[in-house]
Protein backbone atom coordinates (compact mmCIF):
# COMPACT_ATOMS: atom_id res chain seq x y z
CA UNK A 1 0.00 0.00 0.00
CA UNK A 2 1.19 3.45 -0.59
CA UNK A 3 -0.11 6.33 1.58
CA UNK A 4 -0.42 8.29 -1.91
CA UNK A 5 -3.30 6.10 -2.91
CA UNK A 6 -4.69 6.14 0.85
CA UNK A 7 -8.29 7.08 1.19
CA UNK A 8 -8.82 6.09 4.33
CA UNK A 9 -9.98 8.84 6.99
CA UNK A 10 -8.14 7.51 9.91
CA UNK A 11 -4.75 7.41 8.14
CA UNK A 12 -2.25 10.81 7.05
CA UNK A 13 -2.50 10.90 3.71
CA UNK A 14 0.79 11.37 1.53
CA UNK A 15 0.75 13.73 -1.00
CA UNK A 16 3.97 13.60 -2.73
CA UNK A 17 8.07 13.07 -1.69
CA UNK A 18 10.98 14.35 -3.00
CA UNK A 19 14.94 14.46 -1.92
CA UNK A 20 17.70 16.50 -1.58
CA UNK A 21 21.27 15.19 -1.42
CA UNK A 22 20.90 14.94 1.99
CA UNK A 23 17.81 14.95 3.02
CA UNK A 24 13.98 13.05 2.17
CA UNK A 25 10.93 14.98 2.39
CA UNK A 26 7.37 14.21 2.94
CA UNK A 27 4.83 16.06 1.89
CA UNK A 28 1.74 15.14 4.20
CA UNK A 29 -1.29 16.02 5.23
CA UNK A 30 -1.69 19.17 7.32
CA UNK A 31 -3.28 17.77 10.73
CA UNK A 32 -3.21 20.42 13.31
CA UNK A 33 -5.00 19.35 16.04
CA UNK A 34 -2.26 17.91 17.64
CA UNK A 35 -1.88 14.29 18.74
CA UNK A 36 -3.39 12.28 21.48
CA UNK A 37 -0.46 12.53 23.54
CA UNK A 38 -0.95 16.54 23.98
CA UNK A 39 -4.56 15.52 24.77
CA UNK A 40 -3.53 13.21 28.02
CA UNK A 41 -1.08 15.92 29.37
CA UNK A 42 -3.83 18.39 29.10
CA UNK A 43 -6.63 16.20 30.65
CA UNK A 44 -5.03 13.17 32.33
CA UNK A 45 -7.95 10.59 31.31
CA UNK A 46 -10.32 10.16 29.55
CA UNK A 47 -13.75 8.99 30.34
CA UNK A 48 -15.08 5.65 29.31
CA UNK A 49 -17.31 6.88 26.81
CA UNK A 50 -14.26 9.45 24.82
CA UNK A 51 -12.27 6.37 25.46
CA UNK A 52 -14.31 3.97 23.24
CA UNK A 53 -14.79 6.56 20.49
CA UNK A 54 -10.81 7.05 20.13
CA UNK A 55 -10.23 3.33 20.94
CA UNK A 56 -12.74 2.24 17.56
CA UNK A 57 -11.32 4.82 15.24
CA UNK A 58 -7.92 3.47 16.47
CA UNK A 59 -9.35 -0.37 15.55
CA UNK A 60 -10.42 1.11 12.36
CA UNK A 61 -7.43 2.64 11.32
CA UNK A 62 -5.50 -0.59 12.35
CA UNK A 63 -8.02 -2.64 10.52
CA UNK A 64 -7.69 -0.77 7.36
CA UNK A 65 -3.87 -1.08 7.55
CA UNK A 66 -4.18 -4.57 8.07
CA UNK A 67 -6.62 -5.63 5.36
CA UNK A 68 -3.60 -3.14 2.63
CA UNK A 69 -0.73 -5.99 4.23
CA UNK A 70 0.75 -3.35 6.69
CA UNK A 71 1.80 -3.89 10.13
CA UNK A 72 2.40 -0.35 11.89
CA UNK A 73 4.75 -1.55 14.89
CA UNK A 74 4.43 1.70 16.83
CA UNK A 75 0.82 2.53 17.75
CA UNK A 76 0.85 4.96 20.86
CA UNK A 77 -0.31 8.11 21.67
CA UNK A 78 2.19 10.35 20.21
CA UNK A 79 1.28 8.79 16.34
CA UNK A 80 -2.24 9.30 16.58
CA UNK A 81 -2.77 13.11 15.12
CA UNK A 82 -6.24 14.90 15.85
CA UNK A 83 -7.67 16.85 13.07
CA UNK A 84 -9.27 20.14 13.41
CA UNK A 85 -12.89 18.22 14.35
CA UNK A 86 -11.48 15.81 16.74
CA UNK A 87 -10.75 12.70 14.62
CA UNK A 88 -7.83 10.53 14.76
CA UNK A 89 -5.06 10.47 11.93
CA UNK A 90 -2.87 7.23 12.11
CA UNK A 91 0.96 8.44 11.32
CA UNK A 92 4.37 7.51 11.50
CA UNK A 93 5.09 4.76 9.45
CA UNK A 94 9.07 4.47 10.24
CA UNK A 95 8.57 1.26 10.90
CA UNK A 96 5.92 0.18 9.38
CA UNK A 97 6.30 -3.19 7.61
CA UNK A 98 4.66 -5.20 4.94
CA UNK A 99 4.29 -8.77 6.25
CA UNK A 100 5.08 -11.49 3.51
CA UNK A 101 7.12 -14.50 5.14
CA UNK A 102 4.71 -17.20 5.45
CA UNK A 103 5.18 -19.11 8.79
CA UNK A 104 4.04 -22.27 10.09
CA UNK A 105 1.91 -21.33 13.22
CA UNK A 106 2.34 -24.82 15.19
CA UNK A 107 5.87 -24.18 14.61
CA UNK A 108 5.81 -20.57 16.08
CA UNK A 109 4.13 -21.36 18.71
CA UNK A 110 6.54 -23.73 19.73
CA UNK A 111 9.04 -21.12 19.37
CA UNK A 112 7.04 -18.54 21.50
CA UNK A 113 6.34 -20.86 24.19
CA UNK A 114 10.27 -22.02 24.34
CA UNK A 115 11.23 -18.81 24.15
CA UNK A 116 8.85 -17.73 27.44
CA UNK A 117 10.04 -20.77 29.20
CA UNK A 118 14.08 -19.81 28.56
CA UNK A 119 13.27 -16.48 29.54
CA UNK A 120 11.18 -17.30 32.82
CA UNK A 121 13.85 -19.91 33.98
CA UNK A 122 16.52 -17.24 33.54
CA UNK A 123 14.49 -14.64 35.45
CA UNK A 124 12.90 -16.65 37.92
CA UNK A 125 9.12 -15.74 37.61
CA UNK A 126 6.43 -17.57 35.93
CA UNK A 127 3.96 -16.04 33.04
CA UNK A 128 1.06 -14.21 35.03
CA UNK A 129 2.73 -13.98 38.34
CA UNK A 130 2.96 -10.80 39.95
CA UNK A 131 1.32 -9.02 42.64
CA UNK A 132 0.04 -6.27 41.03
CA UNK A 133 -2.22 -7.51 38.10
CA UNK A 134 -4.59 -10.31 37.69
CA UNK A 135 -2.87 -13.11 34.98
CA UNK A 136 -3.32 -11.52 31.21
CA UNK A 137 -1.17 -14.64 29.74
CA UNK A 138 -4.76 -16.70 29.79
CA UNK A 139 -7.05 -14.73 28.72
CA UNK A 140 -9.13 -13.99 25.14
CA UNK A 141 -8.52 -18.05 25.54
CA UNK A 142 -11.82 -19.16 26.45
CA UNK A 143 -12.63 -21.21 23.40
CA UNK A 144 -14.27 -18.82 21.43
CA UNK A 145 -12.68 -18.98 18.40
CA UNK A 146 -14.63 -16.79 15.73
CA UNK A 147 -12.72 -18.14 12.90
CA UNK A 148 -15.55 -17.02 10.83
CA UNK A 149 -14.38 -13.27 11.67
CA UNK A 150 -10.58 -13.66 10.06
CA UNK A 151 -9.41 -11.75 7.29
CA UNK A 152 -6.59 -12.47 4.78
CA UNK A 153 -5.02 -9.40 3.59
CA UNK A 154 -2.50 -10.28 5.92
CA UNK A 155 -2.20 -14.18 6.54
CA UNK A 156 -1.84 -15.65 9.64
CA UNK A 157 1.94 -16.62 9.82
CA UNK A 158 2.88 -13.18 7.94
CA UNK A 159 6.15 -13.10 10.80
CA UNK A 160 8.36 -10.02 10.66
CA UNK A 161 11.25 -10.36 12.90
CA UNK A 162 13.29 -7.29 13.41
CA UNK A 163 13.11 -5.71 16.98
CA UNK A 164 10.56 -2.56 17.45
CA UNK A 165 8.74 -0.44 19.22
CA UNK A 166 8.56 1.68 22.07
CA UNK A 167 9.43 -0.07 25.10
CA UNK A 168 5.95 0.66 26.78
CA UNK A 169 3.83 -0.52 23.60
CA UNK A 170 5.88 -3.32 22.76
CA UNK A 171 4.48 -6.62 22.26
CA UNK A 172 6.01 -9.66 23.98
CA UNK A 173 6.95 -12.22 20.60
CA UNK A 174 8.81 -8.82 20.08
CA UNK A 175 11.21 -8.61 23.43
CA UNK A 176 11.46 -12.45 22.17
CA UNK A 177 12.68 -11.95 19.34
CA UNK A 178 10.72 -15.23 17.65
CA UNK A 179 9.03 -13.39 15.01
CA UNK A 180 5.88 -10.94 15.21
CA UNK A 181 2.89 -9.86 12.68
CA UNK A 182 -0.44 -7.99 12.60
CA UNK A 183 -1.09 -9.01 16.48
CA UNK A 184 1.24 -6.73 17.75
CA UNK A 185 -1.30 -4.00 16.59
CA UNK A 186 -3.86 -5.34 18.98
CA UNK A 187 -1.48 -5.91 21.43
CA UNK A 188 -0.40 -1.71 21.62
CA UNK A 189 -4.44 -1.04 21.28
CA UNK A 190 -4.83 -2.50 24.30
CA UNK A 191 -2.02 -0.47 25.73
CA UNK A 192 -3.83 2.17 24.44
CA UNK A 193 -7.22 2.06 25.89
CA UNK A 194 -5.66 1.23 29.54
CA UNK A 195 -4.09 4.80 28.83
CA UNK A 196 -6.68 6.57 27.80
CA UNK A 197 -8.82 5.10 30.76
CA UNK A 198 -6.29 5.46 33.60
CA UNK A 199 -3.48 7.96 32.23
CA UNK A 200 -0.31 6.27 32.22
CA UNK A 201 0.71 2.56 30.43
CA UNK A 202 0.04 -0.58 32.05
CA UNK A 203 3.04 -1.74 32.07
CA UNK A 204 5.16 1.12 33.97
CA UNK A 205 8.25 1.12 35.62
CA UNK A 206 11.19 2.98 36.61
CA UNK A 207 13.79 0.53 34.30
CA UNK A 208 13.80 -0.88 31.13
CA UNK A 209 14.01 -4.42 32.11
CA UNK A 210 11.69 -4.46 34.80
CA UNK A 211 9.24 -3.00 32.05
CA UNK A 212 10.05 -5.93 29.85
CA UNK A 213 9.41 -8.16 32.50
CA UNK A 214 5.95 -6.79 33.58
CA UNK A 215 4.83 -7.38 29.54
CA UNK A 216 6.09 -10.96 29.86
CA UNK A 217 4.82 -11.94 32.94
CA UNK A 218 1.34 -10.37 32.00
CA UNK A 219 1.75 -7.94 35.52
CA UNK A 220 -0.65 -5.36 34.45
CA UNK A 221 -1.13 -2.36 37.02
CA UNK A 222 -4.56 -2.50 37.51
CA UNK A 223 -5.65 0.66 39.31
CA UNK A 224 -7.68 0.48 42.83
CA UNK A 225 -10.24 2.91 41.95
CA UNK A 226 -13.13 1.69 40.02
CA UNK A 227 -11.53 3.74 36.56
CA UNK A 228 -12.19 0.72 34.43
CA UNK A 229 -15.55 -0.69 33.36
CA UNK A 230 -15.86 -4.21 33.43
CA UNK A 231 -16.13 -4.58 29.35
CA UNK A 232 -13.22 -2.22 29.26
CA UNK A 233 -11.46 -3.88 31.48
CA UNK A 234 -12.32 -7.61 29.62
CA UNK A 235 -11.31 -6.15 26.25
CA UNK A 236 -7.72 -5.05 28.22
CA UNK A 237 -7.08 -8.63 29.32
CA UNK A 238 -7.93 -10.05 25.92
CA UNK A 239 -5.91 -7.54 23.83
CA UNK A 240 -2.78 -7.91 26.55
CA UNK A 241 -2.47 -11.36 26.21
CA UNK A 242 1.01 -12.06 26.40
CA UNK A 243 0.59 -15.39 23.97
CA UNK A 244 -0.43 -13.81 20.48
CA UNK A 245 -1.64 -17.07 19.71
CA UNK A 246 -4.56 -16.69 21.86
CA UNK A 247 -4.66 -12.68 21.45
CA UNK A 248 -8.46 -11.21 20.51
CA UNK A 249 -7.50 -9.57 16.92
CA UNK A 250 -5.39 -13.09 15.92
CA UNK A 251 -8.00 -13.34 13.16
CA UNK A 252 -9.08 -9.96 12.25
CA UNK A 253 -10.37 -6.98 13.21
CA UNK A 254 -13.94 -7.99 13.42
CA UNK A 255 -12.90 -9.81 16.53
CA UNK A 256 -11.99 -6.65 18.28
CA UNK A 257 -14.64 -5.02 16.56
CA UNK A 258 -17.52 -7.65 18.06
CA UNK A 259 -16.59 -6.99 22.02
CA UNK A 260 -19.18 -5.96 24.16
CA UNK A 261 -16.98 -2.68 25.06
CA UNK A 262 -18.10 -1.59 21.38
CA UNK A 263 -21.49 -2.36 21.84
CA UNK A 264 -23.42 0.63 19.73
CA UNK A 265 -20.88 1.61 17.86
CA UNK A 266 -21.60 2.87 14.76
CA UNK A 267 -18.84 1.74 12.67
CA UNK A 268 -19.92 3.09 9.62
CA UNK A 269 -20.74 6.52 10.91
CA UNK A 270 -17.70 7.12 12.98
CA UNK A 271 -16.12 9.35 11.49
CA UNK A 272 -19.24 11.50 10.55
CA UNK A 273 -20.11 11.66 14.72
CA UNK A 274 -18.61 14.50 17.10
CA UNK A 275 -15.64 13.67 17.99
CA UNK A 276 -15.55 14.24 22.78
CA UNK A 277 -12.50 16.65 21.96
CA UNK A 278 -12.51 19.46 19.19
CA UNK A 279 -9.40 21.13 19.55
CA UNK A 280 -9.82 25.38 19.85
CA UNK A 281 -7.92 26.46 16.54
CA UNK A 282 -8.12 30.59 16.07
CA UNK A 283 -7.29 29.94 11.94
CA UNK A 284 -6.08 27.18 9.56
CA UNK A 285 -2.47 27.96 10.37
CA UNK A 286 -2.55 27.53 14.22
CA UNK A 287 0.02 25.53 15.23
CA UNK A 288 -0.29 25.56 19.23
CA UNK A 289 -1.48 22.16 19.34
CA UNK A 290 1.99 21.21 18.63
CA UNK A 291 3.81 22.78 21.30
CA UNK A 292 3.94 21.09 24.91
CA UNK A 293 0.74 22.44 26.81
CA UNK A 294 0.43 22.12 30.58
CA UNK A 295 -1.74 20.09 31.88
Amino acid sequence: MSLISSHNPYVVKLYFAFRSKEFLYLVLEYVNGGDCSSMLRAVTRLNPAAARFYTAEATLAIEFLHNHGIVHRDLKPDNLMLTREGHIKIVDFGLSRRATTTADQSKSQLAFERAVRRRSRRLGWQRGGGDRSSSSSSSGDDGEREDGLAFRPIKRGDKLYSPVGTSRYVAPEVILSVGHDHRVDWWSLGVLLFEFLVGHTPFDADEMDEIYNNILSGNIAWPEEDMIPDDAKDLIKRLLTTNPHTRLGRDGAAQVKAHPFFQGVDWDTLYLQQSPFVPQLASEEDTSYFNHRAA
